[in-house]
């Protein structure tokens, strides 16, 4: 079932938002769609994705520092890949 949400937002936001969104064939409300899949979508999902043998041997070869929060991390670069 879908349904209405109303934001409010800068108007020269919406302009740029509609531009981009217009540029890769899409609209503003799959961008949103897309941005909340993104932020709310079950952490074991990725848990649950098969790997191959090559990821596999890879797994641990980084080491990020104790304190790095994922969540923020991937927020600040999908902010900065799309604004």
């Amino acid at each position: 079932m879908k349904t209405t949400l109303t934001l409010t937002l800068e108007q020269e936001m919406v302009k740029t938002m509609n531009d981009y969104a217009h540029k890769r064939g899409s609209n503003i409300s799959e961008l949103v769609k897309n941005y909340f899949y993104l932020i709310t979508r079950n952490d074991d999902y990725l848990e649950n994705i098969p790997t191959t043998p090559i990821a596999n041997s890879l797994m641990g070869s980084l080491k990020a520092p104790d304190n790095l929060d994922d969540k923020q991390e991937l927020a600040n670069a999908l902010i900065k890949k799309h604004l």
